[in-house]
């Protein structure tokens, strides 16, 4: 079969996954909110349209450096360098992320 007919044959299937993967990242990105402080993308099989139904969805969290900045989410600076980067990513994946999205999947 050619990849046309592969795709004449699939398109509706291809779409409705794509859609219902993209709407989980909506969704997530409507519990994080838009933010001067973290950026999110989806990757991987959901965004080059290679996805099935029992397929993840692949999110990027950039954490921008404005963060790193904000008295708010960094309360004592000199112990937050001391942090290792990897340790300070998570912090900030915790406050800006996964609060919001448990908090969304509690409704």
């Amino acid at each position: 079969m050619s990849v046309n007919n592969y795709l004449k044959t699939h398109i509706f299937s291809i779409r409705h996954t794509y859609s219902s993967k993209f709407a989980v990242f909506t969704q997530i990105a409507e519990a994080v909110g838009q933010s001067d402080f973290v950026r999110l993308r989806m990757f991987g099989s959901s965004c080059i349209f290679l996805c099935e139904d029992y397929s993840d969805v692949d999110i990027y969290a950039e954490i921008l450096p404005s963060a790193y900045k904000n008295k708010n989410l960094v309360v004592n600076e000199r112990e937050f360098m001391l942090l290792s980067q990897r340790n300070q990513e998570k912090h900030f994946l915790q406050l800006l992320i996964s609060q919001n999205v448990e908090r969304q999947t509690k409704i």
